[in-house]
């Protein structure tokens, strides 16, 4: 084989297994596995303080404190603690309106971003959990009981809950981020059946306060950190999925790949800071690690290789597999301007329009993390 073919199999090899492999291993794993689920009516009601930290959220805060204060909770056990992040709109107003209602408010001096925020809504709670969630994302009825219920187990540290995307419940939005979303809920579940999740879900996830550390203010990633930190502590991170929280807002070109690039930069700072996480025999979950998170943040420098090494090599192997490529790149393309124009993409290019654009993200985030080393901020 040549050098070319060699780099090109290796590529797609890696990649293969990081999109299809790694899932199907898991599926495989957890094949007969009893899918065990708390009932809400078998354990005592712990004490949660559910926290929203915001920055400029006028316009969603009036709904989520309504849906939180709605909630399936005896009301006596949880409080809502919201933390604006210098809010330069009317947040803050729309907020102050629920104090007579028990919800309580604090505002940083300044916009110093969201892991400030976390750290003082966490300093005022008083909950034996703490619930973190996101201002657009709004609960079910039973979220916080199914959240809590996870805690009769006193090996989990941290649950997480699940995020319902609208995409998923209806065609709307210019990306089809549900069949992403999709295959991470499957890997976060077995994860959390076969020992932890490698993460948690930012807008709907509980942690025992008592587990809780004052996270560095530049930290961009929470729901992995602190998850990560939980594991430290000899704890779980399970999946919840009857614990539901829904985003109604479509997700945009510009929005998702702002968010991805954030996202994926706080992977990068994540395991510089928890390098130990990575290390099999130091930490019990590295190889979902690896598998899940690190090779993601890889695959726009395998699919470069794979373009590559099609493009300069020979043999009619190398050259189908280019033009399969940039098939799919040229539909990508045609999805973007699609979108550009106005019109919302057709499923056969919205696709490639997704991975693409989170591949993209993807390498804006090692540019930015690794080579510029200016990551971006909440």
């Amino acid at each position: 084989m040549s050098p070319a073919g060699l780099l090109f199999g290796i590529s797609v090899a890696v990649l293969a297994y990081t999109y299809a492999g790694y899932p199907l291993l898991l599926r495989l794993r957890i094949r007969g596995k009893e899918r065990k689920t708390a009932d809400p009516a078998d354990f005592s009601y712990p004490s949660l303080s559910l926290l929203i930290p915001v920055y400029n959220e006028e316009r969603a805060i009036a709904a989520k404190l309504e849906n939180a204060l709605a909630l399936d909770y005896p009301r006596d056990r949880f409080e809502v603690i919201v933390v604006s992040d210098g809010s330069t709109d009317g947040t803050e107003r729309a907020a102050a309106r629920f104090l007579r209602r028990g919800v309580k408010l604090f505002a940083l001096g300044g916009h110093r971003g969201k892991a400030a925020a976390i750290n003082r809504g966490v300093s005022e709670s008083s909950g034996e959990l703490v619930v973190f969630t996101d201002a657009t994302a709004l609960f079910e009825k039973e979220a916080l009981l199914r959240l809590a219920a996870a805690f009769a187990d006193p090996a989990v540290g941290a649950a997480s809950g699940e995020l319902i995307l609208r995409e998923e419940a209806s065609a709307g939005g210019e990306l089809r981020v549900d069949y992403y979303w999709r295959l991470e809920k499957f890997i976060r579940r077995a994860e959390g059946m076969i020992s932890s999740c490698a993460g948690a879900t930012g807008a709907i996830y509980a942690v025992r306060r008592r587990l809780l550390r004052p996270l560095p203010e530049d930290t961009l990633l929470d729901d992995l950190v602190i998850p990560l930190e939980v594991v430290k502590s000899g704890r779980r991170v399970v999946f919840v999925e009857q614990a539901r929280a829904r985003e109604e807002k479509s997700a945009g070109l510009r929005q998702e790949f702002r968010r991805k690039v954030r996202t994926l930069s706080g992977n990068y700072q994540a395991f510089a800071r928890e390098s130990w996480s990575l290390i099999p025999g130091r930490s019990p979950i590295a190889f979902f690690l690896i598998s899940h998170k690190l090779l993601r943040l890889l695959s726009p420098l395998l699919l470069l290789l794979a373009l590559g090494a099609s493009a300069f090599g020979s043999g009619v192997l190398l050259g189908t597999a280019l033009a399969v490529q940039l098939g799919f790149y040229l539909a990508a393309l045609a999805g973007w301007a699609e979108s550009i124009s106005g019109r919302r993409p057709g499923r056969l290019t919205a696709v490639p329009l997704t991975f693409t654009l989170l591949n993209a993200a993807a390498l804006k985030a090692f540019a930015l993390s690794v080579i510029l080393r200016r990551p971006p901020s909440w």
